[in-house]
């Protein structure tokens, strides 16, 4: 259970039944990345070691990198404190990464494991249509570096309230990115929800519920009319039960990731780009895909945004509640905001035009809005 991964990952939570002795050789652990890591990473106290490749069939390959636990992690948490460091590590980085399903595999620093054993469990499609960005350019490698570091810095510090929400939030992105590519539909609710479960702390209800302009008058008239009163009465308590968060789902966003700064998230083929210059640098310059309905936020009006956001949020309800899919027709997206989807409504035989954002920019939503979120608990000492 995850919950049970909450407090392995900070030692003032941690509680092991005995100290583990001054002395003790440390644990080691394995993770399975998306992508070929060349150089190890030093993380406070947590060492991700370079990815050794494993290459299995039909195209395809695994990346097992071994992590060097902090000494103060007992053989009972270091399981738990690998799960919650890959939900930590893939937030950061926007990556699948995934943990192995047991703790078979943590062992003594000293000892040795066949990668192969453990490749098993996250294959990685390297060729073909389809295949995974798995070759990652040096810039992209540093800025995933700095933002593993950085949320882990913050995870350790965090007011308790604000760590535990803030790493269940993650936890949420970590299986959007797990699922994107086996059910679209869960990973862009996962997301969504990830959003909404730190808009109802970030966004206070009384900012987005408004009362009617009418609602003096009806509050005299309900003195003298009996009959009214209880219409009255029943407006008010369908106004208490109304926590507006599609309202706080949207202003969230729009707070913690003004528009100006959207333009942070990397088109899909940006990295690509960079990989190839660096292999091959008399190439030039790709041109990177654009399509013909491509739209930039600056585009659009601070309704239409608001209108879009709040569009995403119904299509996580309507998965929700009926199972009904998103409209996107693209798991990737064609482009690096949104996607022009024409839907055909066969009852009225119209086809109406819908712009949705697509599952990169959501999930860089989530990722940017989450980590101002719990910045700003650190500054203003709040807890939540």
């Amino acid at each position: 259970m995850f919950s049970e991964c909450l407090g392995a990952l900070r030692q003032d939570l941690c509680q092991p039944q005995e100290p583990r002795p001054e002395n003790a050789i440390p644990l080691k652990g394995h993770i399975l990345l998306d992508f070929e890591l060349p150089q190890d990473w030093s993380l406070g106290d947590v060492i991700v070691h370079a990815s050794k490749r494993v290459d299995m069939p039909h195209a395809h390959a695994a990346f097992v990198s071994t992590v060097l636990l902090p000494s103060w992690v007992d053989r009972d948490h270091a399981h738990p404190f690998i799960i919650a460091l890959t939900t930590a590590l893939s937030f950061a980085t926007g990556r699948p990464i995934k943990s192995p399903r047991d703790p078979y595999w943590i062992v003594s620093a000293e000892a040795s494991v066949d990668p192969k054993a453990v490749a098993i469990q996250f294959p990685v499609l390297v060729a073909g249509p389809g295949a995974r960005d798995y070759q990652i350019s040096a810039p992209f490698l540093t800025s995933y570096e700095k933002a593993a570091a950085r949320a882990l810095d913050v995870l350790r510090v965090l007011p308790l309230p604000a760590y535990e929400r803030t790493l269940q939030a993650m936890r949420l992105v970590h299986l959007a990115l797990l699922n994107h590519r086996d059910d679209f539909a869960l990973s862009y609710f996962l997301l969504v929800s990830s959003l909404e479960a730190i808009a109802q702390l970030a966004i206070p209800r009384s900012e987005v519920i408004t009362r009617h302009t009418n609602e003096p008058q009806w509050r005299a008239r309900a003195r003298t009319d009996a009959m009214f009163r209880e219409l009255y009465a029943a407006y008010r308590s369908e106004r208490g039960n109304n926590s507006g968060l599609r309202k706080r789902f949207v202003r969230f966003i729009l707070e913690y990731c003004p528009v100006d700064e959207w333009d942070d998230l990397p088109h899909p083929d940006e990295n690509f780009e960079q990989f190839m210059r660096e292999k091959h640098p008399d190439l030039g310059r790709f041109p990177v895909r654009r399509s013909l309905w491509n739209i930039r936020p600056s585009e659009l009006t601070s309704a239409q945004l608001a209108r879009i956001l709040s569009d995403a949020y119904s299509h996580r309800s309507g998965f929700t509640h009926e199972g009904a899919q998103p409209p996107h027709q693209d798991p990737r997206g064609h482009d690096r905001f949104f996607d022009v989807v024409f839907v055909f409504e066969p009852g009225v035989r119209t086809v109406t035009e819908v712009v949705v954002p697509t599952f990169g920019l959501m999930a860089f939503l989530a990722r940017r809005c989450i980590e101002q979120w719990s910045a700003r608990q650190l500054t203003s000492g709040n807890g939540a």
